[in-house]
C-alpha cells in the first residue's frame, strides 16, 4: 500500500479544522490541512493514537489562521510546517517538542506570541522559532510540573513570559576583499542567544536590560522589566533591583501604554505590587488623568488609600 492510500482524514467537531494524516508505528503524523479557519485545533490523540508529528508544509498558505494550538504530544514539527501563515498571531506547543525544523514558522509575520507547554521550566527548546522569525516575540512558558497536566491543560503551577525584541540586522559588503558582516541593530539578537537548545539563560537574559533600556524602542522596554517581575522565574536580587528601579523611574511612561492598550488586568497587578510607593501612585494618577480615564483613576487612587491611607493635604499661605 503508498503512502497517499494509507492517508486518512480527520476533522473537527466544530468545523474549524480538517486534515489528513498518517498511522504510524509511534503515532499519528498530521499531513496536510485540507480546511481551516482562524483557529486550529489539533486534537492530542486520534484512533487512540497520539499525534506527534506535523510534517512538512502541512498548514503551509492557510490565509484565514490566526491561532494554532499543538498537543502536548506533538514532538517534531518539520520544515515549513506553517510556511506563509501571514495571518499567524499566537502559536501553542509542547515545550518537548525537541524537533522544529528549519522554517516551521517562516514568513509568519504577524507570530508575536509563541506559548509552550512545559514539565518544568527548564526544559524548553524555543531557540529554533526564535531564529526562524525576526519580529518582536513574547514567549510564555506554562510550567505543569506532570505531562497529564499539560496534556489535560489544567491550571499550570507557574507562568514564565519573556519578551524578545525584533532581531534588526544587514549586511555589510567588503567587495574588494569578498567579504560579508552581518551587523546587528538593537538588542533583539543578543536576547535570543540567551535560548539554547533545551533551556533558557534567564541570568544572562537579565543581564542585557541595561543595554536594551538605551537602544531599544521606548515602548517596548517597560515591557522586558514587567514580565519579568511579574513572572520571576529565577530572577536573581541584583537584576530584580534593576528592573524595579528601572520601573519607578518610568512608571507614569508605563501607565500611559497600559491605558491605551486598556489593560486592565496588567494595571491592577502594577498598582498591587509591593516595591510601588507612595510618590510613584501620584506619578500613576497624574498620568491617567492625562488620559482622562476614570477607570484606572479610581484603581489607582483606591490602591493608594489602601497602602498608604488618606494624605494630609498641604497649603502654602
Amino acid at each position: 500500500m503508498s503512502q497517499e492510500e494509507n492517508l486518512k482524514e480527520y476533522s473537527a467537531a466544530d468545523g474549524s479544522c480538517s486534515f489528513t494524516y498518517r498511522e504510524e508505528e509511534q503515532g499519528i503524523t498530521v499531513i496536510q490541512c485540507t480546511s481551516c479557519g482562524e483557529k486550529a485545533v489539533i486534537p492530542g490523540r486520534i484512533e487512540e493514537k497520539p499525534v506527534i508529528r506535523i510534517g512538512e508544509y502541512a498548514f503551509s498558505e492557510q490565509k484565514a489562521l490566526r491561532e494554532a494550538w499543538l498537543p502536548f504530544s506533538v514532538t517534531r514539527i518539520d520544515r515549513h510546517a506553517f510556511y506563509n501563515c501571514r495571518r499567524l498571531a499566537s502559536v501553542s506547543l509542547s515545550a518537548e517538542a525537541v524537533e522544529i525544523w528549519d522554517g516551521a514558522f517562516k514568513n509568519c509575520e504577524q507570530l508575536h506570541t509563541v506559548v509552550f507547554l512545559a514539565v518544568c521550566g527548564g526544559n524548553v527548546c524555543m531557540k529554533n522559532i526564535l531564529y526562524d522569525l525576526e519580529q518582536d516575540i513574547v514567549c510564555e512558558i506554562l510550567v505543569f510540573g506532570e505531562a497529564d497536566g499539560a496534556m489535560r491543560q489544567e491550571e499550570p503551577k507557574e507562568r514564565i513570559r519573556l519578551l524578545f525584541p525584533k532581531n534588526t540586522y544587514e549586511y555589510i559588503s567588503n567587495y574588494a576583499a569578498r567579504i560579508f558582516h552581518e551587523v546587528a541593530y538593537g538588542s533583539g539578537y543578543y536576547y535570543r542567544q540567551c535560548a539554547y537548545e533545551k533551556r533558557m539563560d534567564y541570568a544572562r537574559y537579565d543581564g542585557l536590560f541595561d543595554y536594551a533600556s538605551r537602544e531599544e524602542r521606548p515602548e517596548l522596554v517597560p515591557w522586558l522589566a514587567f514580565y519579568r517581575l511579574r513572572y520571576p522565574h529565577e530572577l536573581g536580587e541584583k537584576a530584580r533591583r534593576i528592573y524595579v528601579d528601572w520601573m519607578r523611574k518610568h512608571i507614569g511612561e508605563f501607565v500611559r501604554l497600559l491605558i491605551e492598550a486598556d489593560d486592565y488586568e496588567d494595571t491592577r497587578y502594577l498598582a498591587e505590587c509591593d516595591w510601588v510607593e507612595e510618590t510613584d501612585f501620584q506619578n500613576m494618577i497624574e498620568a491617567a488623568g492625562k488620559t482622562g480615564n476614570a477607570e484606572y483613576i479610581s484603581l489607582f487612587l483606591a490602591q493608594k488609600k489602601k497602602r498608604f491611607g488618606i494624605g494630609k493635604k498641604t497649603f502654602e499661605l
